[in-house]
């Protein structure tokens, strides 16, 4: 099921529910103390920006296969090869996972 717009495009149901659970999956990772806080707040930045691309193709402003719309996910893809270089560099801080695990024990 999708919601229809003034230009006649949709949105699907999971693109809708994929960027809202990426954009709280990025905002838990401001809590994360073994996580750069800049790594987290660049992923919180980039999703807006993602979404802004969505609905400009959304209204119809531009094509969706437009080079220019490209652009507007090179924020997020940027992010995610940080955080996947990051993690295996960096791993995870034991201390840390287990102050967390205590804390919301």
């Amino acid at each position: 099921m999708s919601v229809n717009n003034p230009a006649g495009k949709a949105m699907p149901r999971h693109r809708k529910i994929s960027l809202t659970a990426g954009l709280l999956y990025l905002l838990t990772f401001v809590s994360i103390p073994s996580l750069a806080r800049f790594l987290s707040a660049s992923g919180i930045v980039a999703g807006p920006v993602l979404i802004t691309g969505y609905l400009i193709v959304m209204f119809g402003l531009a094509e969706q296969h437009n080079p220019a719309i490209g652009l507007f996910a090179i924020p997020a893809g940027l992010f995610e090869l940080a955080l996947g270089f990051w993690l295996v560099a960096k791993g995870s801080n034991a201390k840390a996972v287990s102050a967390l695990d205590k804390e919301n024990s």
